[in-house]
Formats: C-alpha cells, sequence, structure tokens
C-alpha cells in the first residue's frame, strides 16, 4: 500500500504539484513536500488490519545523500540513509514492527544530508511473511 504525501499532515515544510515531461507530450505530475528543514515532520495515518513486520518505503528524489527518521505511534522507528538521484524513484528504509491491527500514524523526518534538495511524494508499506 502506498500514501501520496496528499494526505499527509506536514509540520515546518511545504507542499506543492511538480510537473515535468518524460517523454515529448507525456506529461508526469507529482505532489510533493519541499523545503524541508532539521524541525519539519510529515506525518501519514494508515489503517493496518494485521499486527506483524512491515517494510517501510519512501518515494522521493534530490541532489545527494538525504538521511531520514520514521517513527511510529507505538514507539517503533528506524533511521536510514539513501543518495537520491534527480528521478522520483521508491526506497526501503526499513522493517517496522505494527503491534496491534487498527489506526497507526508515522512520523517521517530529516536528520542529516542535503535534505533541502530532496522532494518527498509518498510512503509505502508491504507486509512481510516470516
Amino acid at each position: 500500500t502506498s500514501i501520496p504525501v496528499d494526505l499527509a499532515e506536514l509540520d515546518g515544510c511545504n507542499s506543492d504539484k511538480e510537473g515535468w515531461m518524460e517523454k515529448f507530450g507525456e506529461w508526469k505530475f507529482r505532489t510533493r513536500v519541499k523545503d524541508l528543514t532539521p524541525e519539519s515532520s510529515v506525518r501519514w495515518t494508515a489503517e493496518f488490519k494485521e499486527a506483524g513486520y512491515y517494510r517501510v518505503g519512501l518515494e522521493m528524489k534530490g541532489a545527494d545523500q538525504v538521511e531520514w527518521t520514521v517513527t511510529s505511534d507505538e514507539g517503533a522507528g528506524l533511521q536510514d540513509q539513501h543518495r537520491l538521484n534527480s528521478a522520483y524513484k521508491w526506497y526501503d528504509l526499513g522493517w517496522l514492527r505494527v503491534e496491534k491491527p487498527g489506526l497507526h500514524s508515522f512520523t517521517v523526518k530529516p536528520f542529516g544530508g542535503q535534505f533541502e534538495s530532496a522532494s518527498l511524494s509518498g510512503i509505502s508499506f508491504t507486509k512481510v511473511n516470516l
């Protein structure tokens, strides 16, 4: 399941629509988070039907390496870093455990690297079957 940034709560950053042409006449659009600072956060709320481990991904682009933290309302967290490029791409951040089914919020924050150049457009959760 992926959730676009349109459905996120933003604190200390802004969002806008970005458009570009990949091939002649083929326009692509994304709503993105921009103007990130060390105090910025992006929070998504999602309903989980099952407890367990979920692989967390972020769709983003940027000019250099960016470091992120992701924390859940249940206290689980992870941090990761990726070298971004100029095209939107999904990056795997790691696994988080959801302790019980229901609504949960996940907060993403930049904590290092060149996050000023980063654009964040979505989060994804994929159930991990152990």
